[in-house]
């Protein structure tokens, strides 16, 4: 509705007052327009962030006491979290009336309100100790970790615990390394004749060497076919955890002319690379045959 402005000869505050109000009165949208409208159901922003609708009255009252959890993790890790919040109103909290502990980043850790422990009712003045795990999330990256007490599942109140932000990493691979411990061979050869060697590696690393996954590659100069082959995989069907030893038993056949050639390998983990220290170099003699 339009108000007009009564005409008169001089402005008089008294009716320039009466006109601000009445307009003001015409129109309340303008003012309640800046406002959030108040719904019954729990908005969520762009990072999933329950929003909660916190009523802190004489009543229900609460106060972060202390959080503690790393702010470091690793995809799809487990790790301990203790909450403490103090009863700071006037009412007893109880599992019967739906008292809780509830994330305000639910989507983002895939977690769910806590029950107060133990089913004991927390009077007044008294401090309630919630201890419990999460899943650090799938993807690496930085995630905001965060609670506050609620009643139900729409009566949040007190204050928040601070916001933590939590730095996710991927794991790291265990460490592979090998040490080399021993071979057997002649020292001397017949050219073109075939001949059982045996080499040794133990596991010095942090991961387990599984069958059908590692194996030996010539080197001095890398991958050559001086003994006929060049890559010799495990036949063995034992899992080598650390501090094992994994031995190769096969048959090289020695080069076709006299001379000296180096003998060397080194374990490789097939689709990953060479790793650990080479195999001690041995000269063999390459004579020719009777």
């Amino acid at each position: 509705m339009y108000c007009s402005r009564p005409k008169t000869e001089k402005n008089s505050p008294l009716l320039l007052a009466v006109f601000i109000v009445s307009a003001l009165a015409w129109h309340p949208t303008s003012w309640a327009q800046a406002l959030p409208a108040d719904t019954e159901e729990e908005s969520f922003t762009e990072t999933s962030k329950a929003v909660p609708k916190s009523v802190d009255g004489a009543d229900d009252q609460a106060h972060p006491v202390s959080q503690l959890f790393s702010d470091e993790m690793k995809t799809d890790k487990n790790y301990n979290v203790l909450i403490q919040y103090k009863n700071r109103g006037k009412t007893t909290w109880s599992n019967k009336k739906a008292y809780q502990l509830a994330p305000l980043y639910p989507k983002e850790w895939n977690l769910l309100p806590r029950a107060l422990p133990a089913n004991r009712p927390i009077a007044p003045g008294e401090t309630v100790t919630f201890r419990f795990k999460i899943t650090a999330p799938s993807r690496a990256g930085e995630y905001p970790l965060q609670w506050q007490m609620r009643q139900g599942h729409k009566q949040w109140f007190g204050r928040p615990t601070s916001e933590t932000i939590v730095n996710v990493n991927a794991p790291e691979a265990p460490k592979e390394d090998a040490e080399f411990v021993y071979q057997n061979l002649p020292s001397v050869m017949d050219a073109g004749q075939s001949y059982n060697v045996t080499l040794q590696f133990k596991n010095r690393g942090e991961s387990v060497w599984t069958p059908g996954q590692y194996a030996l590659v010539s080197q001095n100069p890398y991958n050559n076919l001086t003994w006929s082959i060049g890559h010799i995989q495990s036949d063995s069907h034992e899992i080598i955890r650390p501090g094992g030893f994994l031995t190769f038993n096969f048959t090289v056949r020695a080069p076709s002319y006299p001379g000296k050639y180096n003998f060397q390998w080194q374990i490789s983990h097939l689709g990953v690379g060479l790793f650990g220290s080479r195999s001690k170099n041995k000269i063999v003699e390459v004579v020719a045959a009777p």
